[in-house]
């Protein structure tokens, strides 16, 4: 398992957000405006698939663990 997946999953548990609104928010922290509904279903998609290379999550997850 990805130490970004572990991340993800644990902000998950902590929150109590699906990977849906954790990628959503991702993107938005990343590009400052929503994520367009059919990219953000292809990503959770591809995140429930086991893809872990979503870079403006990774992003993401490194700037929540350095804060």
């Amino acid at each position: 398992m990805s130490i970004l997946r572990l991340a993800v999953e644990t902000i998950a548990r902590k929150t109590g957000q699906g990977i849906r609104e954790i990628l959503a928010a991702a993107y938005y922290k990343k590009y400052g405006k929503p994520m367009p509904e059919a990219s953000l279903m292809e990503d959770v998609r591809r995140w429930n698939s086991g893809e872990c290379n979503i870079s403006y999550l990774y992003d993401f997850i490194m700037d929540t663990q350095t804060s």
